[in-house]
Parts: C-alpha cells; structure tokens; sequence
C-alpha cells in the first residue's frame, strides 16, 4: 500500500482531482490510498473525488480541516491557507500511517512512485529534492540557518518521526514567531526546522518550472545542468510551480498539455479553462497587461 497526501480547497479541486488522476493512471499496478486534507469542498467536487476513486479502483478519503488553527497566518492570492494544511498530516492520519508521500496540487505524476515509496526515511524527518532557486544568495542571506534550499512541493514525510518530535507544534511555532522572514512561508518553516534532517532526492521527483527556462534564467548552479537534463527527459513527477498554471489561459510552459489530457480523463472533464488574473485587481491587471507588452519592465517567464 502506497500512501499518498494533498491539500486543497474549493479553488484548488480541479487540479487536485487532476494530479490523482495523473496518479492512478501511472500506477495501475499499486494499491494506493490518497488522503486528501480538504477545506469547503462543494458537494459537486466531493462526488467527483468518489467518481475518480471508483474508476481505478483506489481509495481517496477525504479529510475535513479545521482551518482556524491557521488563523492569522501569511497568505497571499497564490499561496492560499490551505498551503499550510500539510503540517497536520501526521495528527491528521491513522497512527499505522507511518510514511507519507506529499504531493502539491500543481504536480502531474508521470510515472511509477513504487521507487520513490521504497526510499528508506528511517533517519530523517522528511525528503525533498533541490529547489529550483537552491544556488539563489537571497535565499540563504534570508534563512541563515540553512545550508541548503528544498522545495515542499514534492515530500516524503516520515510521520512516525514527526508524531515523535512534535513536528507540527515545532512548525506552527515557528510560524508564530519568524514568518515574517519568510518569503515561501510553509517551505521556508519546513527548510528551517528540517535543516539538519532531511534526505535529498534526484531531481526526477520534482522537476520545477525554472527547469524548462533559458540558461540564464536559471537559478542553480550550472555544473547542475546536466543532472537537471536527464530529469527533463524522464519526470517521475512534473511541478508546475510558478504563479501561472496550467490551467489558466496563459500559461507557456512547454509541458502544459499533459495537464490538459490528464484533465480530459478526469471527472473534471470540460470545466472551463481560467485565467492568472481572474480575481485580481484592476491595477494588477494593468500591470501585468503594461509588463507583458514590454512597455514597463518586469518578469516574463521564458521557456526554451
């Protein structure tokens, strides 16, 4: 049995069901139960999430979140309270649960995790792979504890170990005290508490956008190309981690349409298409529009 958790809320039920599609496709030989953390799920998405689980004959339980716990903490229109959900995994689960793979809403998995499920954690609270601003100054003249930059959206999680450290009081803790400091609150709490606890995975299991990028927007270290390369030809799992997401109008990322054909296989079949500035405000809006059109300078994604 294959152990799988995500989070989401109403906003992020479309891509959520998506990603477990991606999932059950690619893992048929599995036995596999998804938990997904959830907050105001309509009805509508509920049955969806049934439907899905129905069709492959897996299991998703869907878990209610008592979101308060979060009050008061940073948000922002992209990283919603639900990016913090996944502090409450090892509470949240059944104590037989003893390992977790995590997963980001924004993820596709293409290929089998029977590897990644195997990987020994026994030693470490937590594994990760390299995150794609990992070479980044910024990043360690913010958090001067660390000597190396994870991305959260692809974990394995050793529960038994966090129930036994207390692992989530110690996050919320440090939410309460330092996320100021923080400019990717959940993943910076997770890198500064799990600093000297963590076991680095190959890129495979977490190819970032930044990896598809023109040389020179890339933000690790080029004798890191190579690795990142072979990562590209053969994603185990695929994130789609910038602010633009594939399923939003204006996305350029070059892998976008798998999104779109695991969409089309899912109970979320035909929903319409949105957009990066759908409820944004009018004067971001303009900026974007100006930005876009060369007329103000700002970032523009460039793939290669």
């Amino acid at each position: 049995m294959i152990h799988i958790g995500l989070c989401t809320d109403n906003r992020y039920a479309m891509p959520c069901g998506v990603c477990v599609t991606s999932l059950f496709e690619n893992n048929k030989d599995e036995e596999i139960t998804v938990y997904v953390l959830e907050k105001g799920l309509t009805d509508d998405n509920k049955e969806k999430f049934r439907t899905l689980a129905a069709d492959y004959g897996q299991k998703i339980e869907l878990i209610p979140v008592d979101d308060s716990l979060f009050k008061g903490y940073p948000t922002t229109h992209q990283f919603r309270l639900s990016i913090y959900y996944r502090f409450l995994f090892a509470n949240a689960l059944p104590e037989d649960v003893h390992k977790l793979i995590y997963l980001d809403c924004d993820t596709l998995v293409l290929d089998s995790l029977r590897e990644l499920w195997n990987t020994d954690v026994t030693d470490y609270s937590i594994a990760a792979v390299e995150d794609q601003q990992g070479d980044n100054v910024h990043v360690f003249n913010r958090l001067q504890e660390i000597e190396k930059y994870y991305n959260a959206g692809v974990l394995i999680l050793n529960l038994a170990r966090w129930r036994k450290d207390d692992s989530m009081r110690h996050l919320m803790q440090l939410m309460g005290t330092d996320a100021k400091r923080f400019a990717f609150f959940d993943q910076d709490a997770i890198n500064v508490l799990f600093r000297d606890s963590v076991l680095e995975l190959p890129y495979q299991y977490n190819v970032q956008n930044m990896f598809y990028m023109k040389d020179k927007e890339k933000a690790l270290h080029w004798r890191k190309w190579e690795r990142i390369a072979q990562a590209k030809e053969h994603p185990v799992v695929l994130h789609f981690c910038s602010s633009v997401k594939p399923w939003q109008r204006e996305c350029q990322h070059p892998r976008r349409q798998l999104f779109l054909d695991y969409l089309h296989r899912s109970p979320w079949k035909g929903q319409p298409l949105g957009s990066c500035l759908d409820g944004r405000s009018l004067k971001y809006k303009i900026f974007y529009y100006l930005v876009h059109k060369h007329i103000l300078p700002g970032y523009i994604e460039e793939y290669e």
